[in-house]
């Protein structure tokens, strides 16, 4: 995740790569697509991803398979929080070679203390299913931001053994810091900041950034798209004429605090077709079923399971295919 000033500096990506370079020794060459971002230092004294030229929301930025994956359990302290198995990340690094454990070495490790391997994991490991996580060196160095143009989609069907894909979410210009979330946006700045303490800094983005009112009214809009989201997710609580409404609400919002993304377009898209199913027309249904194949589409590829479902029904059920 986020580098420290205080790491071990490696050569910097992009440009060139150094033969002495731990993910040279692994894969030979630079594992992501040169032509559209560098990985290389920032104005915080780490390394982050950086776009090379514009870059549209869609487009896939990096697929990835996991260096090692290894077990979780729920921490005590915090229900949310995935705690790593420490046996089960031994077992992993037993089984790299030594180039590949250098590669996992070179990342941060948050925590401190004795324990390096799993500070590094606690750091660094994404949750992926079944109480699994898993480590990609590439995909760490993304940064954070409470306002990020990219998110990433685990793909536990792909083989060997799933894929981590990365999608531009909102348009990023060249030039321009490629980051993800490390927390749940939708909550006030105190909150996020709360969340991220485990990673050893403090945000500073755009939306951390705010003062006085303009940081009032953004807390207030997070905390309305979350109790939003919340009565969502309550079975059949909200629907119809009503869902609608809300979520024309929640998407003001969103476009207004900068996390209105493919991926939220295109979950946000499928619900409203849902809603649209049980009050409209069976016209005005097909048509937003449309418009959520194309939302989902850019947010996973057409590949997704999600993706291709939605077209076979809907070319199953109007005679004018997508």
């Amino acid at each position: 995740m986020l580098e420290a000033a205080q790491q071990k500096p490696i050569p910097m990506f992009g440009k060139s790569i150094l033969p002495t370079d731990p993910m040279y020794e692994v894969y030979g060459k630079l594992p992501y697509d040169t032509s559209k971002f560098h990985i290389k230092p920032d104005a915080h004294g780490g390394f982050g991803w950086f776009a090379v030229r514009d870059l549209a929301p869609g487009t896939r930025l990096i697929r990835e398979w996991p260096l090692f994956t290894y077990d979780t359990y729920e921490s005590l302290a915090d229900k949310k929080a995935a705690v790593p198995d420490k046996k089960s990340v031994q077992d992993a690094l037993d089984k790299l070679s030594e180039g590949q454990r250098n590669m996992f070495e070179e990342l941060m490790d948050a925590h401190g203390g004795k324990a390096v391997h799993h500070g590094i994991c606690e750091t660094n490991g994404f949750a992926l299913a079944d109480h699994k996580a898993g480590i990609f060196p590439t995909l760490a160095r993304v940064n954070h931001s409470c306002t990020p143009n990219a998110r990433y989609q685990w793909k536990q069907h792909e083989k060997p053994p799933g894929v981590m894909d990365l999608y531009v979410d909102l348009p990023i210009k060249e030039g321009e810091e490629i980051t993800i979330s490390y927390c749940a946006e939708i909550t006030p700045r105190d909150v996020r900041r709360d969340t991220l303490k485990k990673y050893q800094f403090e945000c500073n983005c755009v939306a951390c950034s705010l003062t006085g009112e303009a940081q009032q009214t953004s807390d207030s809009n997070r905390s309305r798209m979350r109790e939003i989201r919340k009565n969502f997710a309550i079975k059949e609580a909200t629907g119809g004429e009503e869902g609608l409404k809300l979520l024309k609400e929640l998407e003001e919002l969103q476009i207004a605090e900068g996390v209105n993304g493919a991926e939220i377009r295109g979950s946000d898209a499928l619900m409203k077709s849902t809603f649209i199913r049980a009050v409209r027309p069976q016209e005005e249904w097909l048509q937003s079923l449309k418009e959520a194949y194309t939302a989902v589409r850019f947010a996973e590829g057409q590949d997704s399971q999600t993706a291709r479902h939605l077209k076979e029904f809907i070319n199953s059920s109007t005679p004018m295919r997508v």
